[in-house]
C-alpha cells in the first residue's frame, strides 16, 4: 500500500495552465518591458498612436495591468476575466480617441510576444495549442469584445 502511495505522489500531472503562469510570473517585467519597447517603436507596422503618445509610466501601468488580466485569466481559467476588462476599458478607450483596431493590435502585439516567449522556453515545451488554448483564445475574445463594444459606441 505504501509503495501505491508513493507512486501516485509522484505521478503528479502538472496542469500547463499552471507552468505558463509561472513563466509569466517569473519573467512578467522583461515581457513588459519588452512590449513598451515594441508599442513605442517608430518602425511598427501597426497603429498604436495613441499608446505612442501615452507617458511612459502610463503605457507601463496600462500594460501591466493588462498582463495581469491575462495572467489570471491563464491561471483560473476563467476567460470572463479578460472579457469583462476589455468591456470595462472599451467606453473610456473610445471617448480618449482610441480606435478598436488599435487596441485589438495592442492585444495580438501582447499575444506575440508572450507565444515567442514562451515557444523559445528552455525550461518547458509548451505546444502551439497550449498557447492558442491559454493564450490565443483569451486574446481573441478580448479583440471580440473591444470590437462589439466599438460597434455600439459608433453605431455601426
Amino acid at each position: 500500500m505504501a509503495g501505491e502511495n508513493e507512486a501516485a505522489l509522484k505521478h503528479i500531472s502538472v496542469r500547463t495552465n499552471l507552468l505558463i503562469y509561472e513563466v509569466l510570473s517569473r519573467d512578467k517585467e522583461r515581457l513588459i518591458n519588452t512590449m513598451i519597447v515594441r508599442a513605442n517603436s517608430e518602425s511598427s507596422i501597426i497603429d498604436l498612436s495613441h499608446y505612442q503618445h501615452m507617458d511612459i509610466q502610463e503605457l507601463n501601468l496600462v500594460l501591466h495591468t493588462l498582463f495581469n488580466v491575462l495572467a489570471s485569466t491563464i491561471l483560473n481559467g476563467d476567460r470572463s476575466l479578460i472579457i469583462n476588462y476589455t468591456d470595462d476599458i472599451a467606453l473610456p478607450r473610445f471617448e480618449e480617441g482610441f480606435t478598436g483596431a488599435e487596441i485589438s493590435a495592442l492585444l495580438g502585439m501582447i499575444g506575440e510576444i508572450i507565444n515567442n516567449h514562451l515557444l523559445q522556453s528552455k525550461e518547458y515545451h509548451f505546444s502551439k495549442q497550449d498557447l492558442y488554448d491559454h493564450i490565443n483564445i483569451p486574446l481573441q475574445l478580448a479583440q471580440d469584445e473591444i470590437a462589439e463594444k466599438y460597434d455600439l459606441h459608433v453605431g455601426l
